[in-house]
């Protein structure tokens, strides 16, 4: 299957009788993780949905939380919650209180492969050692405030980890304690072998910088220094694969932004150089612990959404798996199973890996047709190995959120298959996983939704006739030919076709100038039309891409326009007492310039007597300037359509 493309698109076929949603589900449902239902689900960021790993609750505590959780070479399971250590043993599901301390908190375990346990408290710092099968024993008082981390060495030694004063450790199996380092920073907060016994990570807060402590022999004082500087406030784990990979959990204080930009929890991976090979952002608000299993997957403990992410060599990240606790916390392996625990509240899990679970489902978002719309066929790109069932179900509503008033869920009675949900806006899928076989699991990349959404009728939101410019009419150029303009919209974005009509003022029909426009213009010939007022109407329809008994249409009526070809009449001109008088008159128009020449001489503008033109009849009066004789008269007028008209006087022989 491919998976190199994840978006989420709506796309409309080009006919237009139909549209498709197509949801490449992973990326938009790993990203709207928390607007969606889901169960026992394997969400990748990119790629194909599939059952997620088995998960199973072992027991509930009466804590807020369960802070560290390791196993012995046996297989036994011991887990610090709240003030209290808890030990499981193997085969059973029942858990043994083997201390309690009202007074402190106990943060950090370690369990060597024979059964001794060791546990640190705070406020008091002490260090306290269990025999298999004894009573815890204090055997060292740090003086520290708190015991974040220890750490077993190949000589017997327990390195430990403390704050606030930035101490590093070496606890002697005699009880003698060796300072080995102490940091700038106040807490030392995560310790990790790089070689065990000479080379050790040490992460800090609140600066958030991992050191590197280089050993000669066990006693002598390493060499230190900074093995990489994250932009963090805090280093919370370190692991390494063994080999040559280093993967460092880090944290922002919440007072300072943290969930913006290179303030969110990130994991950083690094090679022994602590050279950076990729740095991944974590969408939630704190990283508690990382755990790489067989596979070399790196799990990702979070909170506050109860989320374990899986992170591949290349930082592609997956959901694992999800609970209903807030934090997941502490993790370990024993045997085939890897055990993880919560808080608010605590619980122990048990997660088989290598195993599906045996069934899972996940919703889609629900999606908006944009209106009312009658569904299709639905369409799936996955796998469905034997032994293996997929199930599509739909429901439909007319609420952006699913609510009471949608329909039920129904299935599709195969696939692809006819989907049942009854005509909507909004719709929805769910797709239920099933495997009777723990190394199989259907999958799941892509589903195609067939949808006929209502036809939308199209929308005129403009149409104009074009007019006769001021300028043109006074200089006398009229526009014969007068375009005609619209804009026109389909919702659906089908394509539109026109018809434009015209119709005189005084008449009842419209008669056609062209019935089947594709563009947006249309010239009118005004000399093959009556002077006159005119209206125009223009239909839009959608009939091109719609079925004759679902195409719509819209029109839109202009405003009333003239038609005027015809110039104006010059009348009653008359010279007399040194004055020149006439009337300019046109029939539809106003007169919008005139002109005088007197003896064939220079054009001379004029205006009315009233002092504005504005009117289909002007009248105008020359004062014949003194000392002129006036011979011949000439005047030139023109109407507000660019119509021009010319008369000519001549004065009586003396």
């Amino acid at each position: 299957m491919r998976g190199n493309l994840f978006l989420f698109l709506l796309s409309i076929l080009s006919t237009g009788h139909a549209a498709v949603w197509t949801c490449l589900p992973a990326e938009e449902l790993f990203n709207n993780i928390d607007r969606i239902e889901h169960k026992n689900i394997h969400l990748p960021a990119t790629g194909s949905i599939k059952l997620g790993p088995a998960l199973l609750p072992v027991a509930s505590l009466e804590e807020t939380s369960i802070y560290q959780i390791a196993a012995d070479r046996p297989g036994n399971l011991y887990l610090t919650a709240g003030t209290a250590l808890y030990r499981k043993p193997r085969g059973s599901n029942r858990l043994q209180k083997i201390y309690q301390d009202e007074a402190n908190e106990l943060l950090a375990l370690a369990v060597l492969p024979d059964g001794t346990i060791f546990f640190g408290t705070t406020p008091d710092g002490k260090i306290y050692r269990t025999a298999p099968g004894g009573t815890p024993q204090p055997i060292a008082l740090t003086g520290a405030t708190y015991i974040s981390s220890l750490l077993p060495a190949p000589d017997r030694t327990l390195i430990c980890a403390t704050g606030a004063g930035g101490e590093l450790l070496r606890l002697h199996p005699d009880g003698r304690q060796q300072t080995i380092f102490t940091a700038p920073q106040a807490h030392l907060t995560a310790l990790c072998w790089l070689q065990p016994g000479s080379e050790l990570l040490v992460g800090t807060a609140p600066e958030g910088i991992v050191y590197r402590l280089t050993f000669s022999t066990p006693d002598a004082r390493p060499r230190i220094t900074v093995f990489y500087d994250t932009p963090l406030e805090e280093v919370r784990t370190i692991v390494a694969d063994g080999r040559d990979r280093i993967y460092i959990a880090g944290n922002s204080n919440p007072e300072s932004g943290g969930q913006d930009g290179q303030n969110r929890p990130a994991v950083f991976a690094l090679d022994r150089a602590g050279i950076l090979t990729w740095q991944w952002s974590c969408p939630d608000s704190v990283i508690y612990n990382l755990y790489l299993d067989d596979s070399q997957r790196l799990f990702v403990l979070t909170g506050n959404r109860g989320i374990i992410y899986a992170l591949d060599s290349a930082a592609r990240p997956a959901i694992l798996a999800r609970v209903e606790e807030s934090g997941i916390t502490g993790i370990t392996q024993s045997g085939r199973n890897v055990f993880f625990g919560t808080a608010s509240p605590a619980r122990l899990y048990s997660i088989i890996t290598a195993a599906h679970a045996d069934s899972g489902s996940l919703t889609s978002l629900p999606f908006d047709c944009g209106n009312p719309a009658q569904f299709g066929q639905l369409q799936i790109r996955g796998s469905i190995p034997a032994g293996t069932e997929l199930v599509i179900a739909t429901r439909s509503g007319n609420s952006a959120t699913p609510d009471s008033t949608w329909s039920n869920w129904q299935p599709l009675n195969r696939l692809p298959g006819k989907v049942a949900s009854p005509p909507a806006r909004f719709i929805q899928w769910r797709a239920s996983f099933t495997t009777r076989f723990p190394d199989r699991t259907p999958e799941l990349e892509r589903v195609d939704l067939f949808y006929r959404p209502v036809n939308r009728a199209p929308v005129i939101n403009r149409l104009e006739i074009s007019q006769v410019a001021e300028v043109d009419a006074r200089r006398g150029n009229p526009q014969f030919r007068r375009q005609i303009s619209w804009d026109a919209t389909d919702p659906d974005t089908d394509s539109l076709v026109f018809a434009l009509f015209i119709r005189a003022e005084k008449e009842n029909n419209y008669q056609p100038l062209d019935t089947s426009l594709t563009e947006t213009r249309y010239e009118l010939d005004t000399r093959t039309i009556p002077d006159g007022w005119y209206y125009l109407r223009l239909v839009a329809s959608d009939r091109i891409d719609r079925p004759f008994a679902t195409a719509l249409t819209a029109e839109r009526i202009s405003a009333p326009f003239v038609i005027d070809n015809t110039p104006p009449r010059i009348t009653n001109l008359n010279i007399s007492s040194r004055r020149v008088i006439w009337q300019v008159i046109d029939e539809l128009s106003p007169i919008a310039s005139c002109r005088i020449a007197i003896n064939a001489g220079t054009w001379l503008p004029l205006e009315p007597d009233d002092g504005i033109y504005d009117e289909a009849t002007e009248t105008f009066t020359y004062q014949i300037p003194a000392g002129v004789e006036v011979k011949t008269v000439a005047i030139w007028a023109s109407d507000a359509l660019g119509n021009t008209a010319t008369a000519q006087k001549a004065t009586p022989a003396r």
